[in-house]
């Protein structure tokens, strides 16, 4: 059977809308800061925690304001917490910033565009280039 890929429904719908996005900020010389304003679109619509199996609702989705701005996640305060809690607070926090490098990783491809602005992915028998958020261009 064929692997169907991580990405399905809207998320897989999603991403395919961002092409044209991601080919301009390419062309512009901006990839990586235009994977990150993808991402940040991404995960705005689709938090880390939601499963890559459970679609978010409708409602979720009309609601999402890609110009409203995200607090970043307050420091663990060891003061409060016993050692095992501050401990399992450490691991659940590596865990979730490796599923967001995953998802960073194997969301984005490059696709090639014409003079026309029509994309063009390489045909399935060629690698997708996957550029990663934290992958710093050589010089």
């Amino acid at each position: 059977m064929v692997n169907p890929g991580t990405f399905r429904g809207t998320r897989k719908e999603f991403l395919k809308g961002e092409l044209i996005a991601y080919a301009r900020a390419v062309e512009g010389g901006y990839p990586i800061d235009g994977v990150a304003l993808i991402s940040r679109r991404y995960f705005k619509r689709y938090p880390v925690d939601l499963p890559l199996d459970e679609e978010p609702t409708p409602e979720h989705l009309a609601a999402v304001d890609d110009e409203e701005i995200e607090l970043d996640e307050p420091a663990i305060d060891h003061t409060q917490l016993s050692l095992e809690e501050f401990i399992a607070e450490g691991f659940r926090r590596e865990e979730r910033a490796a599923l967001i490098v995953y998802r960073q990783a194997v969301s984005l491809s490059y696709a090639v565009f014409d003079s026309e602005g029509i994309a063009h992915l390489p045909p399935a028998n060629q690698t997708l280039a996957f550029l990663s958020l934290y992958e710093v261009p050589k010089p």
